[in-house]
């Protein structure tokens, strides 16, 4: 295991499928400690579990809804209880309503809003503090294609402004 690598923790939201899992996977290859929540897909998340012990590593692993503050707090100070750190965030869950927005509904707005730029302001909201307190961290947003205009700007917006 690579030095840099073992003993660090990483919270990584849409970790139970997709980008999400191959980026647990390979982190918990490292050695990196692997934190996620999902929200009712028991069988993936007992293999996420799996891959990430198969692989020598730990993970911290809850069910809920991360669209509830309390789940994403919960996540948060559950990581910090059981590994007192996170080195990384990775903001990786994301909606698929690849539609133009005068075909888009109000309802798939706010989810895409709540999504997209809530649970990222979320998470890091909770995550900078620890990180700066430790003097080490890194945040990743993934960014979502094929979306309309409007909806990737503010997406990217709220991401990038200090």
């Amino acid at each position: 295991m690579n030095d840099y690598w073992s003993g660090k923790t990483a919270v990584i939201t849409g970790a139970t499928h997709g980008i999400g899992l191959r980026l647990a996977e390979r982190l918990s290859e490292k050695g990196v400690k692997i934190s996620t929540i999902y929200r009712n897909n028991d069988d993936q998340a007992n293999n996420l579990k799996k891959i990430i012990e198969n692989n020598g590593s730990e993970s911290y692993i809850i069910k809920g809804d991360i669209l509830d503050k309390n789940n994403i707090k919960a996540l948060i100070e559950g990581t910090v209880n059981k590994w007192n750190r996170i080195d990384f965030l990775i903001n990786n869950i994301g909606i698929d309503i690849a539609k133009e927005i005068y075909n888009l509904s109000e309802e798939e707005w706010i989810m895409s809003q709540e999504i997209m730029l809530n649970v990222p302001f979320r998470t890091i909201k909770l995550c900078l503090p620890i990180m700066r307190k430790q003097k080490f961290g890194r945040i990743i947003k993934k960014k979502r294609t094929g979306y309309p205009f409007l909806k990737y700007r503010l997406e990217e917006g709220l991401i990038v402004m200090k």
